[in-house]
């Protein structure tokens, strides 16, 4: 498939660059030299060279007009001052509103524009100067029983224009319906333009203003430079196309770039490319589009600087092939807030069609937000996150801490990116995987942690039981084998109360649940010796006496935040904390016997805290760092929602939980773990480690994130 949808794109990028005019030399009429003070006006010329001329119309609607025309060639032209402020009525349509029978018909007639090309093909405008209009600066039409093909606009200025800088679009014979299908502009080329103040008109149009709007398919942009569009995008492409290495800056609508799918247009190459740009914004926009309400409701109301949203259906109806990838955006400190530089692109499916890559970001809003959701079907959001942590594995093991073992290859830390690792790399098989875990084992000599009661040096041995179950080989967990068998052998009997001495010798804190239990169960099944399971029944359940309250369905860390309060007044519930309980569960009853004693227990604790915690859920999907006061932690939280995620996948593929109430909650959730990634990989809003709710930022990031993103993402994939 990557070699098809390469070869897909270089194709289309030949066909693109490839369609320059080859024009006849014998030109069967040259206007050179030439003043035109109310405009000209060509009609079904063929092989024509208008140079070096001063066109001006004042008192009139077009500058230069070309209708049927062939074969034209305009070469450093000067087009100004077209139109007046008395014509202002007819460019802003208010003689015509949207909804009147008149507006199809009359739209077009009474916009003024520096150049009209209507019904007419292979045209170039070169190196001419398009300034001071009172309407469109360029207007590119057509009617869909004629061919209106191969326009090229190159090294051109389009400056202090009223209406759009260029438009190409149809005309309205036929009605909107068939106007969409029979997109009649193709291979156009527009490259090496500069385009600034734009849409000097008033704001109540009903309509946008744009520096390019490209009503068009397989169009090549490349090298323009695009600047102050004061009610529009920059760019705004209808069809397919390739939009490429352009700088566009400060567009107060908000949107640089942006694509809207029109419909399944006949001929297209169905590919679209977005690449290589530089889009910026330097001014605080607090705009919101009038039309905004025509986008399909999947299109991000927020603006962002590229954008795509579509009319209806999804992105495949209209494109195969969608790429975002190498673009630069870089935001003011008051662009926005909440906005995603990239963005409308997260709720549409199939994802196979999109690629966003190598999206480079300077950000210097206080909340940093570089996509809404990125468009990834699940195994390429799990790669990229997967590769970025292997790329920077060595490196976290010498990040200082608070806790000098935390940082260990044995550690917990590391024992949760582990488990999720290992269900990569079954869901992938790719050896990059199954070698790293298993390089992990070698390393430590298939050994857990040294202090030998307490749950977080247990936690690595779920990788050395999947691993020996996986590859035969016993001898994977001897060790492993050994500890538990010491510790069932020599069981502590130490209170659970954390101020007590020893306390952690047992699984005292809700943490603990997810860190050895789950070896207990996972050893029981390997070896089929049920003590392992009478062990973790014993332990299990005292850790649920001590800390869970029943009331609320939710754990307590440990017993010191029992009589602790959130600011507002709510008991204090570590959404981390439960989600180490919901990862232990779904561990533990995936490796219980089916006909264990206590296994409907297990199961029916799952079912109170997952339905607790999925009324807990916000409105963009996330859980914040504490469960019952998100007014004091208002930020994401991404190592509980990944586990919490995890768990809601998990219950809905075994048929715990009802698929009709909690797949919505389910995928929710998952788009908003994605788009918590980095454009490197890099999943943030991890809170640091700890033990209660925490501020946390976009920028943190830990090992366990992503071993739990990455077991959430592992039951996404089998969610049918």
């Amino acid at each position: 498939m990557k070699i098809v949808s390469v070869r897909l794109i270089a194709v289309l990028i030949i066909l693109l660059n490839g369609c320059a005019i080859s024009y006849s030399q014998n030109w069967s009429e040259v206007i050179e030299g030439k003043t035109f003070d109310k405009g000209l006006s060509l009609s079904g010329k063929e092989n024509v060279l208008i140079k070096n001329c001063q066109i001006t119309n004042p008192n009139g609607s077009i500058g230069l007009e070309l209708s049927k025309c062939k074969n034209v060639r305009i070469e450093n032209c000067v087009i100004r001052n077209v139109g007046n402020e008395t014509m202002s009525d007819y460019v802003s349509g208010s003689l015509f509103p949207k909804d009147s029978a008149d507006y199809p018909q009359k739209r077009g007639k009474f916009h003024s524009s520096g150049i009209l090309l209507n019904n007419s093909s292979n045209i170039t405008i070169s190196k001419c100067e398009i300034t001071d209009i009172f309407g469109r600066g360029l207007l590119v039409e057509g009617d869909v029983w004629e061919n209106a093909q191969n326009i090229v606009i190159d090294s051109c200025r389009i400056a202090y224009i009223y209406d759009d800088g260029m438009l190409f679009t149809v005309s309205y014979k036929g009605g909107e319906s068939e106007m969409t299908t029979k997109l009649t502009f193709k291979g156009g080329r527009i490259t090496n333009n500069l385009i600034h103040d734009i849409g000097l008109g008033t704001s109540q149009l009903p309509f946008a203003r744009h520096g390019m709007y490209l009503k068009a398919r397989d169009v090549l942009v490349e090298g323009n430079t695009i600047y102050n569009c004061f009610y529009g995008q920059g760019i705004s492409l209808r069809n397919a196309g390739i939009i490429r290495n352009n700088k566009v800056w400060n567009c107060y609508a908000g949107l640089c770039i942006a694509y809207w799918a029109q419909t399944n247009v006949e001929g297209s190459s169905k590919t679209v490319v977005i690449e290589g740009n530089q889009c910026r914004q330097d001014y605080k926009i607090d705009f919101r589009m009038r039309h905004i309400s025509f986008l399909n409701k999947n299109h991000n109301a927020e603006l962002p600087m590229i954008s795509v949203a579509y009319n209806q259906g999804t992105l495949n109806d209209y494109i195969e092939k969608f790429i975002i990838r190498n673009n630069t955006c870089i935001a003011n400190q008051d662009y926005l807030t909440n906005t995603p530089l990239i963005g409308g692109i997260g709720a549409l499916k199939p994802y196979q069609s999109v690629k966003v890559e190598n999206n480079n970001f300077y950000d210097n809003r206080n909340v940093k937000k570089y996509y809404d959701n990125i468009p990834f079907d699940t195994k390429t959001a799990m790669q990229l996150v997967a590769n970025w942590q292997l790329k920077n594995f060595e490196t976290s093991l010498l990040q200082e801490s608070k806790w000098p073992n935390d940082r260990k290859i044995w550690a917990w830390t590391n024992g949760v990116l582990y488990t999720g690792m290992f269900e990569m790399a079954k869901a992938t098989n790719d050896s990059i995987y199954w070698n790293f875990l298993k390089n992990i084992g070698e390393r430590q000599n298939w050994k857990l942690g040294p202090n030998v009661y307490h749950a977080d040096d247990m936690c690595v041995g779920q990788l050395y039981a999947g691993l020996a179950q996986r590859f035969n080989k016993p001898s994977m967990i001897t060790p492993t084998i050994e500890r538990l068998k010491f510790i069932m052998a020599n069981p502590k009997t130490t209170s659970l109360d954390f101020t007590v001495p020893h306390n952690q010798e047992r699984w005292s804190w809700c943490d603990a649940l997810f860190m050895a239990p789950t070896v207990f169960a996972k050893v029981g099944k390997i070896t089929g010796d049920k003590s392992y399971f009478k062990f973790l029944d014993k332990e299990f359940w005292t850790t649920y006496d001590t800390l869970y309250n029943k009331k609320d369905s939710l754990f307590f860390r440990d017993t010191r935040y029992k009589s602790m309060k959130e600011a507002n007044g709510e008991n204090v519930y570590w959404a981390r904390g439960n989600g180490w309980v919901i990862g232990g569960l779904c561990t533990v009853i995936d490796n219980l016997p089916k006909n264990h004693p206590t296994k409907r227990k297990y199961i029916q604790l799952y079912k109170e805290m997952m339905i607790r915690i999925a009324n807990l859920q916000d409105e963009k999907g996330f859980w914040h760092p504490s469960l019952l006061d998100a007014a004091s932690f208002p930020m994401p939280e991404t190592s509980a929602s990944s586990f919490f995620t995890y768990g809601l996948a998990w219950g809905i593929n075994r048929g715990y939980i009802d698929r009709k109430t909690y797949e919505p909650i389910t995928q929710k959730a998952w788009s908003a773990l994605v788009s918590a990634i980095h454009p490197d990989g890099k999943l943030g809003w991890v809170q640091e480690i700890g033990a209660d709710p925490k501020g946390v930022s976009f920028d943190d990031t830990e090992v366990y994130g992503v071993g739990a993103f990455l077991l959430a993402g592992s039951e996404m994939l089998k969610l049918k």
